[in-house]
């Protein structure tokens, strides 16, 4: 999803949203892995925004540009100079793992790291390559799979948006809602 939508309303929130806030407010570094289309993407943005109130910049890298690790040690330097924070999602990280890691040396080094960063891969991908220690040692790792219970219910409450009714099929949308859960049970 993009900001749009999620700033719309669009969008659930994955029942692991509050984990992966609260570790990043102990830890600069959070990796959601997963599936293609499970939603680390739609998740890591719906973090990155409301992160994005608590702190005085928030990015996306994306990779149609080249991440430089040297560029943003030296942001988060000067973040640190001047008593700022920020942070950093790197969707599908592993096409930039090698400069990830050194972005994630850096902030493992450091005592306050001034940035904060978001990583998202699948896990198949995430699994072959290495990657720094530090991610690791001062990052937590949170794998999406199926939808939980209390995800399913939001899923089902978007449907209850015009914008979304219109998207889903009328022979779902008249089904009971124990018949609508089980059927997203099965497939989510």
């Amino acid at each position: 999803a993009t900001y749009a939508d999620i700033a719309a309303g669009y969008t659930f929130r994955r029942s692991e949203h509050a984990r992966i806030s609260e570790s990043l407010a102990e830890r600069p570094i959070a990796v959601l892995l997963g599936s293609g289309g499970v939603g680390k993407t739609t998740l890591a943005r719906q973090v990155l925004l409301d992160l994005g109130n608590g702190v005085d910049a928030a990015w996306e890298h994306t990779n149609a540009f080249t991440l430089r690790a040297d560029y943003w040690i030296e942001y988060e330097k000067r973040l640190r100079e001047f008593g700022k924070r920020a942070v950093l999602l790197v969707d599908d990280c592993v096409d930039n793992l090698s400069q990830v890691s050194q972005i994630a040396d850096h902030l493992g080094k450091e005592n306050a790291p001034a940035l904060r960063m978001v990583l998202t891969a699948t896990t198949g991908k995430w699994q072959q390559r290495s990657k720094s220690r530090y991610v690791f040692s001062h990052g937590n790792a949170f794998t999406l799979s199926r939808l939980s219970r209390d995800d399913i219910n939001e899923l089902l409450r978007l449907t209850a948006l015009a914008a979304i009714r219109e998207l889903v099929e009328p022979s779902f949308l008249n089904l009971p809602p124990g018949e609508q859960f089980r059927i997203l049970r099965e497939r989510c």
